[in-house]
């Protein structure tokens, strides 16, 4: 485990985060290593400005993948965020999406 989070003192966030998720045992639908703008995600969520203060120090978010029932029967697509989002409504999203800031 310490050498997993040694790795993001040496490797880039994009490498050390799927190195750390890849030493927990967590099982992903991988997305791309490109930064979205955080306003997208601000949006989708309706936050308040509380919370878009917060995010106010944040000069980049990454979206990791998605942890759902597709991961633990050893699919491993790759999923872009808004995908993941458009499939987030209702009762039939069962998931976690991960994010590196």
């Amino acid at each position: 485990m310490k050498q997993a989070l040694y790795q993001f003192t040496t490797d880039s966030l994009a490498s050390a985060s799927r190195g750390l998720l890849n030493k927990l045992g967590i099982k992903y639908q991988k997305s791309s290593d490109t930064p979205m703008p955080k306003d997208a995600i601000l949006n989708k969520l309706k936050a308040s400005p509380s919370i878009r203060e917060a995010f106010d120090i944040i000069t980049e978010i990454y979206f990791i993948g998605l942890v759902d029932d597709r991961t633990f029967n050893n699919i491993s697509d790759s999923i872009d965020y808004d995908s993941a989002i458009r499939d987030a409504g209702g009762d039939k999203y069962k998931g976690m999406l991960c994010f590196r800031l």
